[in-house]
């Protein structure tokens, strides 16, 4: 009935929760100043905070950059004059690993490096040839096991990939691709026409010198059966014209010309 008093709303188990206690303001911790030899404390013991390489492999990964660049980093000072100076010592036992390598170029477009090292394996792999390197500026280095078999394979050439030259030297210290040229590559050059009485070591010597520098002389030549020519391996010069053949007295002097194996290659320079 309208007369009636409405009951009063049921107490709830959140509504029958006392109230939570105030903090205990003794217990807080107030705030303190920091001193500055405190602030540069927790600075510098913080992981943020990097200051050298060293201290960034301290301690860490040791496959960062090498298991001895921690030790070796630590030892290193700065040079404020900008000059690196190593020792003697220093310099011969980073050279040694090279010293039984050979530094090639072609004479022409180089190959890609896969290619290279697919062609070096399968000519030098038995002559004891490990890898191939890449310097750039069509410079490559190839790497053997021992100096015999760096020296083999230097005086057994020229090589050639593809129909192509690739000129070799001796590993040379501090090799700069960029301020080297070569001058000189060997070439196969044939002596045509010769009379049978210049078919000997020391004749062929002598009228290869009238062409450039010897290097080789091809044995078969003594096969008789093979009598159309006589093939040389000679050190040309590329900054000088290409010599077609050689005047021989006999007591006058005739002209006997020469053919080069690839000269299209040596053309290119």
């Amino acid at each position: 009935m309208s007369g009636e008093k409405p009951s009063p709303p049921r107490a709830t188990a959140s509504s029958q929760r006392p109230p939570p206690a105030p903090p205990d303001e003794s217990s807080r911790q107030p705030l303190q100043a920091k001193s500055a030899s405190e602030i540069q404390q927790i600075s510098s013991s913080s992981s943020l905070r990097v200051t050298s390489w060293a201290q960034i492999l301290k301690g860490g990964n040791p496959n960062a950059i090498g298991s001895s660049s921690s030790r070796t980093l630590q030892s290193i000072q700065a040079q404020p004059t900008g000059r690196v100076q190593f020792s003697i010592e220093q310099f011969q036992n980073l050279a040694q690993p090279w010293s039984t390598s050979l530094i090639g170029k072609f004479l022409g477009k180089a190959p890609s490096i896969i290619s290279i090292r697919r062609w070096a394996e399968r000519l030098w792999q038995s002559e004891g040839f490990q890898l191939a390197y890449d310097l750039k500026m069509v410079f490559f280095v190839f790497k053997f096991d021992s100096m015999d078999a760096a020296n083999k394979i230097l005086t057994g050439g020229p090589w050639q990939m593809r129909g192509d030259i690739i000129r070799l030297m001796p590993w040379k210290s501090c090799f700069r691709p960029f301020f080297e040229s070569i001058s000189t590559t060997p070439v196969w050059a044939r002596l045509q026409g010769l009379p049978l009485e210049f078919w000997n070591d020391d004749c062929i010597a002598m009228i290869a010198s009238g062409l450039r520098h010897l290097l080789k002389i091809d044995t078969r030549y003594q096969d008789l059966d093979r009598g159309k020519y006589i093939r040389i391996c000679i050190e040309i010069d590329l900054t000088k014209p290409i010599r077609q053949g050689v005047f021989i007295g006999v007591p006058n002097f005739e002209f006997f010309s020469t053919s080069y194996i690839r000269k299209s290659s040596v053309a290119l320079l």
